[in-house]
């Protein structure tokens, strides 16, 4: 039995005991190998863990429209065999090691990652190296993920080809389409294309790799280097920005019997400067914990209010989005929503210091899907020339005078979006904005051609001058025709090419 402990000693020795583990500096560490492929060790929970993942910039967005939904389908057949391993489903090893394999495609992005107990980091290394560059594409497993890939689409429809918000947001641009594509290009996809698109794509210049667990740093960074070393050189995936919308977007408000209702308002953001992603990151754990205090624990509007920031290559989001019991509730929401924001140019300054420890905590990998997040962010940063590890040492020098001036910048009225369930901003600034056009077109042809248009106008109405004292009379139950400004215009147009031919004639 171990001698006992006296009290005073054991008083003293209390904090000691009771302090946390002491847990790794709480930024990522960067390296780039000379093939251009990035590595980033991020810091994690010190768990018997290690997560690894390769992010690879190419996604839907990247598709020609006839190969649509080939980045997803790819996604599948590198997961199955290469030369020297079957795929994951036939893999004794993974399952003898119990790790977890998984994938996934964006609009911007493919990721593979593996995850499990940290003993098995070496092997968790290779084998994700050995999938991602060298796929056998081998026909018949081709064949095989092509049906399953099929299946998905077929059972999953809403989530690859309904409209999305995207598709109200930016219209037609190429960040709108459908991640799955349809069964019709996906049929189409051969062998050949698969191994043209994974040429073009899986180079060291268009991804990353990157880590988190109780691993050497040294050991892991150098295992990375060598096992991704076959990793071609190449330039990152170049892409032209969407123009977004504004106002409310939303059309389909005609919920019968359906009081409930639904808040979705954004602010379009189209950042290009890493240092500025900090500042948002902030901004974004800053407005999450007021719009959560504020509409629901003081006005008890709703249950779950959030706040998230979407981040892509050249278009971003923040989005507050709240469901609520009445439709009644969404308007009061908003204006929440517009207190906060405005709130920003004078911050609480232990709100702010909350919301830079949580923003910062975002970068320590308690799990694979945190991991995946941190690298996605990191990815950004890397795709706008930054560096990971000075990104996210800059959480320490945000400051309230950074918060109001990102917001300023950013968060403006005629910057918003809304999806909610009701109307929040009146006409659509798209509609103001054809106004305008149809105001200025019309007073120059008015300038130019009033002459002959009043002229020809009077000599119309001559013709067709009703008998006096009769009433023009409408149909009951006959709904009043409204012209559209596309049919103004070609009537406009009409009367121009008109008026050519007769001075043609002359």
């Amino acid at each position: 039995m171990p001698p006992k402990l006296h009290s005073s000693l054991l008083l003293a020795a209390l904090p000691a005991i009771l302090a946390p583990t002491p847990m790794r500096a709480q930024t990522v560490h960067e390296e780039t190998t000379a093939t251009g492929l990035r590595i980033w060790d991020f810091p994690d929970d010190d768990a018997d863990r290690f997560s690894i993942a390769v992010i690879v910039g190419v996604g839907a967005r990247d598709e020609l429209r006839q190969h649509a939904g080939i980045a997803h389908f790819l996604e599948h057949v590198v997961l199955q065999s290469t030369k020297t391993r079957p795929g994951v489903f036939a893999d004794d090893e993974l399952d003898g090691r119990g790790l977890d394999v998984n994938g996934f495609t964006s609009s911007e992005a493919t990721v593979y990652h593996v995850t499990g107990r940290a003993a098995h980091w070496r092997f968790m290394v290779d084998w994700l190296a050995d999938h991602v560059l060298s796929p056998r594409f081998d026909s018949a497993e081709v064949e095989g993920e092509r049906r399953t890939v099929i299946e998905e689409i077929t059972t999953n429809g809403p989530d690859f080809h309904a409209i999305t918000y995207e598709n109200l947001l930016y219209g037609d641009h190429p960040l709108a389409r459908s991640i799955g594509g349809n069964p019709g290009t996906v049929g189409a996809v051969t062998v050949d294309d698969l191994r043209a698109f994974h040429r073009r794509f899986y180079h060291a210049g268009n991804m990353a790799v990157g880590f988190a667990g109780r691993v050497s740093r040294d050991a892991c960074m150098q295992a990375v280097s060598i096992a991704f070393a076959a990793a071609p050189t190449g330039e990152p995936v170049i892409s032209t920005a969407p123009t977004p919308r504004f106002g409310d977007l939303w059309t389909n408000r005609n919920y019968a019997g359906d009081q409930t209702g639904s808040l979705l308002l954004g602010y379009h953001l189209q950042c290009s400067r890493p240092e500025e992603l900090t500042n948002l990151l902030v901004i974004e754990a800053y407005l999450g914990q007021r719009f959560f205090a504020v509409a629901r624990e003081q006005r008890h509007l709703a249950y779950a209010p959030s706040v998230a920031l979407t981040w892509g290559r050249d278009a971003q989001r923040l989005a507050f989005r709240c469901p609520t019991s009445e439709r009644g509730n969404v308007a009061p929401l908003a204006e929440i929503v517009a207190d906060l924001v405005g709130e920003l140019q004078k911050v609480d300054p232990g709100h702010l210091q909350d919301a830079i420890r949580r923003a910062r905590a975002g970068f320590v990998c308690e799990s694979v899907d945190d991991l995946v997040e941190a690298m996605e962010y990191a990815a950004w940063v890397a795709w706008h020339g930054g560096a990971a590890d000075s990104f996210t040492a800059a959480f320490d020098q945000v400051s309230a005078a950074d918060v109001a001036a990102t917001a300023t910048r950013w968060l403006r009225p005629e910057q918003r979006y809304s999806l909610s369930t009701t109307p929040l901003f009146g006409t659509p600034s798209s509609t103001w904005a054809l106004v305008l056009v149809l105001t200025i077109f019309t007073a120059v042809v008015l300038r130019l051609y009033g002459g002959p248009l009043r002229a020809a106008l009077a000599a119309r109405l001559r013709r067709h001058r009703r008998p006096r004292g009769r009433m023009l009379a409408m149909r009951s139950r006959e709904p009043i025709k409204t012209v559209d400004a596309e049919e103004v215009a070609r009537s406009i147009q009409k009367f121009f090419e008109e008026e050519d031919r007769r001075r043609g004639d002359r």
